[in-house]
């Protein structure tokens, strides 16, 4: 039993003709050849690639072959005690000392072929003739183990059969699959890219230029392509530390994405990216993204740092209990749905808390004005009922609902507190 394995496109190929060998091998009453197929897997291939000019690395040259394990079980082609060892031909091609060349072809591609130099090709040791022979077949008997030569027109007479070629191509058959197995890749690979090496150049590119869109005559992800495959015109892009942690960071905060930031359909794509070792080219602008995504993350989470400075980061109140709310209004964002739609409002009291309220039926203009507001950004009063207490980026926000302008009883008692 051997296992070999080769690419998932040459299997048609080598399945042909096992099955071939395997009707022939029973034509002849030989033992029939076995063999299993393992299912197609992918395997990552990566070579570093150094710039022409300067030597320095200039990407990794990565790329993903589908690949086939074949399992051969094949008992040893004999015939009255003699076992095929393999054939010498002719190669027509003199050394330095104008003696002529042979070409040797083993079953057992580990055989000493040395060991085999000195036998006299030209005498086949059936019929006991010696002559110019373009190709001769070298057979071992099982039990003195004593090797012969016998000619190609005596090797009919000698292995006692029609199909001499037949049975040399059956005690090969595991060379070929060798061969197949070592075969280079080619139209047998797809060409893909390290998510760790897209990141890293991606960060420096955007160093090096700023971010570019694909819109831009070189964009970012246009510069990334050409560092990680460079031809010899390009010049490769020298990674720094600075570069180097700005990729780090970026990959750490997509692969943490919580799963609300996930609900976003790009969001999700970038953190499906950072899961991978590698990706193949249509992805690779989404990749380059992330690294500009996070560090206009970091600009808007220092924004917002500091614009919540001395500001109470807590929850107000206690859940399904109303109280009278006095805030301004921060911003305010439309939504639709099968009802019609209205508005997510966000507040913040005076002492910087945040509170949300899912309206239908109010403006935020509307409301402001309902509740004696001359502008958006002034502080309203207003009663409301305390639905849940959640957090989001860091901030505790306080959703409200069944909100409504405070009426003029209500204002009395307000004033009566104060």
């Amino acid at each position: 039993m051997k296992k070999f394995t080769i690419y998932n496109e040459l299997w048609p190929k080598a399945e042909k003709k096992l099955k071939k060998l395997q009707s022939k091998a029973k034509q002849l009453g030989f033992p029939v050849p076995e063999y299993t197929a393992g299912e197609p897997y992918e395997q990552l291939v990566i070579k570093n690639k150094t710039h022409p000019d300067t030597g320095a690395w200039a990407g990794n040259d990565a790329h993903i072959e589908i690949k086939r394990e074949i399992t051969l079980i094949s008992e040893p082609i004999k015939i009255e005690g003699w076992e095929f060892l393999g054939t010498v031909e002719r190669s027509g091609v003199k050394d330095e000392n104008e003696k002529e060349l042979n070409l040797f072809f083993f079953k057992d591609r580990e055989a000493d072929i040395e060991s085999y130099k000195e036998l006299d090709f030209k005498k086949c040791d059936h019929c006991n003739h010696r002559r110019y022979r373009k190709k001769v077949f070298i057979v071992q008997n099982e039990e003195s183990k004593e090797v012969k030569v016998i000619g190609s027109t005596c090797v009919k007479d000698f292995l006692q059969t029609r199909d001499p070629e037949w049975i040399l191509q059956m005690a090969t058959w595991m060379v070929e699959m060798e061969e197949m197995e070592e075969r280079e890749s080619g139209s047998y690979s797809k060409p893909v890219y390290i998510v760790k090496d897209v990141l890293e150049l991606a960060a420096q590119a955007i160093i090096n230029f700023n971010y570019k869109n694909a819109q831009s005559e070189m964009s970012t992800k246009r510069r990334v392509e050409n560092a990680c495959r460079p031809s010899h015109k390009d010049h490769p892009i020298v990674v720094t530390e600075e570069a180097e942690k700005m990729a780090a960071d970026a990959l750490e905060r997509i692969k943490n994405l919580s799963e609300k930031q996930k609900e976003n359909q790009f969001n999700h794509n970038m953190w499906t990216i950072s899961q991978k070792e590698f990706i193949e080219g249509n992805h690779l602008g989404i990749a380059c993204y992330i690294v500009e995504h996070n560090r206009k993350e970091v600009c808007y989470q220092d924004q917002k740092k500091k614009e919540r400075e001395g500001k109470l980061n807590e929850h107000f109140g206690e859940i399904k209990k109303r109280y009278t709310f006095r805030v301004k209004l921060v911003r305010a964002n439309e939504f639709e749905n099968q009802f019609g739609g209205g508005y997510y409002m966000t507040f913040e009291d005076e002492q910087g808390r945040t509170f949300e309220w899912k309206s239908s039926s109010y403006g935020p203009g509307n409301f402001v004005a309902c509740c004696g507001g001359e502008k958006e950004t002034d502080f309203i009063d207003f009663k409301g009922t305390v639905s849940y207490h959640g957090e989001w980026d860091g901030i505790k926000k306080t959703s409200i609902s069944r909100c409504k302008p405070l009426t003029e009883k209500d204002r009395k008692e307000q004033e009566k507190k104060k």
